[in-house]
Parts: structure tokens; sequence; C-alpha cells
């Protein structure tokens, strides 16, 4: 039997990470799933749970909640440590900095195997834009480093793994890699646009994702069939005094899925300036859209993208820097080199498609 707890997220919160901690942990056996009853309730719609036990989850707490919030967790926790001493596996999928670093103490309580996923929380450990963050950073830092027996991690990529291992943080064993999954079905036929090819970037815009180097390229080129467009919401209002009527955005905060994925269906090529801080230890949601709708991508090296060009074949290019994709996008002929590449990148589009689809 296994045991899969969900302590913090309600809803459709890392949705596609705990479908795919139960097929990896639980396909073809029992489990037991734990967590907020509107998360169970959208697992539900996905995939058969017969044995759940409900708990209330604070999502998004406030700064002065967070003590309470760690002791809630933190007894939820023992307790279910306690009741899986009879069970061969307890999968936490995820765990708050602090409980994590607090509750790792008591894993004695149990002889099951114990798994704890991690996400976008390592990256507080270095890179960080508050001073709670930065003290989160340090609580999980010291998790990490606290070794207990019966205990590995889930890495949500092996980019991530290589990181972690230079770091020291954890060694290769302590791991276990599972490519962060996504649900590619229920995708929009695509349109083409005859007259023009169409280069964006894709989520949310921002200075930390080089949203105003793409906003610059758009001034700058020349080529009258090439359109710009920012697919996603400005999260960064100090860009929008850069932007320019050569460049199609969202002006509303928040963007639809339907619309999100409309844009993406007329997106003739994906840009991404992003630098090996941003994805050295998390996924892309940006890159897995471009994936789902095959969309070419054109992107500064980093490990993420390295990790995947590497394992599944060629899906765009990469470049060394944001200047060479710059100069690379305002002066070559982008439509050529679509139609002399597309068959090799599609048939790779499909190998990610196939093995990491939930």
């Amino acid at each position: 039997m296994v045991r899969l707890i969900e302590t913090q997220m309600q809803g459709e919160g890392h949705l596609m990470i705990n479908l795919a901690m139960i097929k990896h942990f639980a396909s073809g056996q029992d489990f037991v799933y734990v967590g907020e009853r509107s998360q169970i309730s959208a697992l539900n719609r996905r995939i058969a749970i017969k044995n759940r036990n409900y708990i209330k989850v604070q999502h998004f707490a406030k700064k002065w909640q967070l003590p309470f919030y760690v002791i809630y967790h933190f007894f939820i926790i023992l307790k279910q440590l306690i009741a899986s001493r009879s069970e061969d596996e307890i999968v936490f999928t995820s765990l708050f900095p602090v409980t994590h670093f607090l509750v790792k103490r008591f894993f004695f309580l149990s002889s099951a195997e114990k798994y704890i996923v991690l996400h976008g929380e390592l990256k507080q450990i270095e890179v960080y834009s508050n001073a709670l963050l930065k003290v989160l950073g340090k609580f999980l830092k010291q998790a990490l480093l606290h070794k207990v027996q019966h205990l590995k991690y889930v890495v949500l990529g092996e980019n991530i793994k290589e990181t972690v291992v230079s770091k020291n943080w954890l060694q290769p064993e302590e791991m276990v890699c599972v490519e962060h999954p996504y649900d590619f079905k229920d995708v929009l036929e695509k349109v083409k646009d005859p007259q023009h090819i169409r280069l964006a970037v894709l989520g949310s815009a921002s200075f930390n994702k080089g949203t105003h180097h793409f906003i610059e390229l758009a001034r700058e080129n020349r080529n009258p069939k090439l359109r710009f467009e920012i697919i996603g919401a400005l999260a960064d209002p100090k860009l929008e005094p850069l932007l320019h009527d050569q460049i199609k955005y969202f002006k509303e905060r928040f963007v639809s899925s339907s619309d999100y994925n409309l844009a993406l269906s007329r997106t003739d090529a994906a840009a991404f300036f992003l630098d090996e801080k941003e994805y050295a230890y998390t996924a892309s949601a940006a890159f897995l859209d471009a994936v789902k709708y095959k969309i070419p991508v054109l992107a500064v090296t980093n490990s993420y993208f390295r990790n995947y060009f590497k394992k599944y074949g060629d899906v765009g290019l990469l470049f060394d820097d944001y200047i060479s994709l710059k100069e690379f996008l305002l002066n070559r002929d982008l439509e050529s080199l679509i139609a002399e590449k597309n068959e090799i990148w599609q048939s790779n589009f499909e190998k990610i498609i196939a093995q990491n689809s939930i």
C-alpha cells in the first residue's frame, strides 16, 4: 500500500504532478490519497480514488498565519507517519519548507520508504525576491542537508538533479527523477497565417524572463512578415512603458485559458530569453505549452532546454546568449528555417508528448 499526501494545494494546484506521482508510485496497486476535498475532487475527474482521507489545506497563508500554518501541517504529517507504519511507501507530494525542516526529525515514526517531491521552492535557496523567501530557502537547505534513512527526493527534471548534486545538497542516490508531467490533450487546430510569421514569448511577461529583450527585438525588426506577440499577462508593470505598436499583447492582468490556447494555435515560433538561474531548479510550463502546440523553440541555452534537446532531439535552435538569438532573428529568414527543419522538429515533439503526457 502507498500513501500519497498533498498538504499545500487546493483544487487543481499541482494536479499534473500529483497524477504523475500516483502513476509512478501506485500504478497497479491500492493507494491512499490524503488531501484537501477540492484537490481530491479534481483528481477524481481524471482517475478513480477509492481510498481517500480529507484534510483542510490553508493555501496562500498570510504572513501572520505562517506559524499556525506550520504547526497545523506538522501535526497532520505526524498523524500520517503513524498511520503509514504498516504501509510500504509514503509520498509527500509537496511540503512547506519550515514544516519539511521540522518533521524530518520524526520520520523514524514510520519504517515505510519515504519520498518528498521538490518543486520550485528549490530556487528560494539561492534566488529570492524578498526576506521571507530567503528565510524559507535557509530552512529548505537545512532540511535537505539533514540525512535520514528510508528517504528519497523526487525532482522534476535531470537538469534539476544535476544542479542539486553540484551544490552538494543531495547525492544522486538520494533522488528519483521524474520528468515534469503535462496534459498534452485538447489541442486546438493550428491556424496558419500565409501572410505572416508569428513569433511569440509565452507565459507571464517580466524582466526576469527577459521579455524586455523581446520588446526591443520587435522595435528593431525590419522584416514586414514577422509579427511579435506576448502571449500571457504582463506580470511586471515596469514593462508597460517599453511597449509599442510593433508588438501585440494582452492588456488584461489575467489571460483566460481559452484566449491563451487560441493565441498558441496561431503561433509559428516561440522565443525564450531566460538564463540558467531561472530554470536551474524548476520546469518551464511555457516550454511545455510550446511542446503541446508543437511550436518551434528559439531559446537562450540553459540546462533545462539542453536536457530536452539531448534526450528527445532538437525542437528548435539554442543560442549562447540573448544577443546571438536577437541577431539571428533580425538577420535570418525564419520562415525558410521552419520549412527546412519542421519535419524533424515535429517528430521530436511527438517523442516528448508520448513519454510525458498525463
